[in-house]
């Protein structure tokens, strides 16, 4: 960790054990706008650090404006928490108390006097539920509660258009033969490939035809692609993702009514390829 500047409005300290319970009120924090350092965000960063040091920085005050223990049996048992905790009832001592530590009890634990003073206020985390204490957090610390999200229908836009997904599809699938044919020229194998309202991949070895593959709309309702030379017959139907609210490919067993799995034009571009290079190994 480099510079003096306080980047955290909360550094959460937790016991192995509360990480369930902690993590998904830090993302609840931080979806209010609370800047929480959380050590799971960091890994990248401390990597090949010696990762305590940087801790005590963070938890002595260095970087955060307030420290948070969740203070549990198991955090009073465990060497990394206290090392934690000691670093920032430092930090409170040299600043002369000053509203830096925001304890949080966890079940029933007596914290000993000579660690917390019975005078410091405490929150229990039982008594709250994570949004309710996301939203005590971020008042204290000063950040403006954001206004709820209106609800969204769960329905696709005025310009989902399946046909139109479905065409770029084919294009890209096209694009990656043409992009990819060349690496099967040192065995022997020629592409030739067409792609318009269908595509069209004629494979060739040593002037031999091995495959010739076709994806195109199928001709009774032009609203999904159809790849016969996959076994068992496949489509890919374009679809709207309720939960991400955006457009998806999905492949299914053709005339099957299993909407079918979540796919991209990359993965069907896989799925021929593969076909391809199994025919090849047959021939």
């Amino acid at each position: 960790m480099n510079g003096d500047a306080l980047i955290y409005d909360v550094a959460v300290s937790f016991a192995g054990a509360q990480r369930d319970e902690v993590e998904p009120l830090v993302r609840a924090c931080q979806q209010l706008g609370v800047k929480v350092f959380y050590d799971k965000d960091k890994t990248v960063e401390f990597w090949g650090e010696h990762f305590h040091y940087g801790m005590r920085d963070i938890y002595g005050g260095a970087h955060a404006r307030y420290f948070m223990p969740f203070l549990s049996k198991e955090y009073l048992a465990s060497p990394y928490p206290m090392d934690e905790f000691h670093a920032g009832a430092l930090h409170a001592l040299e600043i002369m108390g000053g509203n830096y530590i925001l304890p949080i009890m966890v079940g029933d634990v007596q914290v000993p006097p000579r660690l917390l003073s019975p005078s410091i206020g405490y929150l229990m985390l039982e008594n709250y539920t994570t949004d309710e204490l996301a939203a005590i957090i971020a008042k204290k610390v000063g950040v403006a509660a954001a206004p709820k999200p209106l609800r969204m229908p769960r329905l696709p836009t005025i310009d989902f258009n399946p046909r139109e997904e479905l065409k770029a599809a084919l294009t890209q699938v096209g694009r990656l033969f043409e992009q990819h044919a060349g690496t099967l020229t040192p065995y022997g194998v020629e592409f030739t490939i067409k792609v318009g309202d269908t595509l069209d991949v004629r494979v060739e070895r040593n002037d031999s035809a091995v495959r010739l593959l076709r994806m195109g709309f199928h001709p009774a309702d032009g609203a999904r692609l159809v790849l016969p030379s996959l076994q068992g017959h496949m489509q890919v139907n374009a679809d709207w993702d309720h939960d991400t609210r955006r457009p998806v490919l999905r492949l299914a067993r053709l005339d099957s009514q299993n909407p079918g799995e979540i796919v991209t034009a990359d993965k069907v571009f896989h799925l021929l390829w593969d076909k391809i290079v199994d025919d090849l190994e047959r021939s």
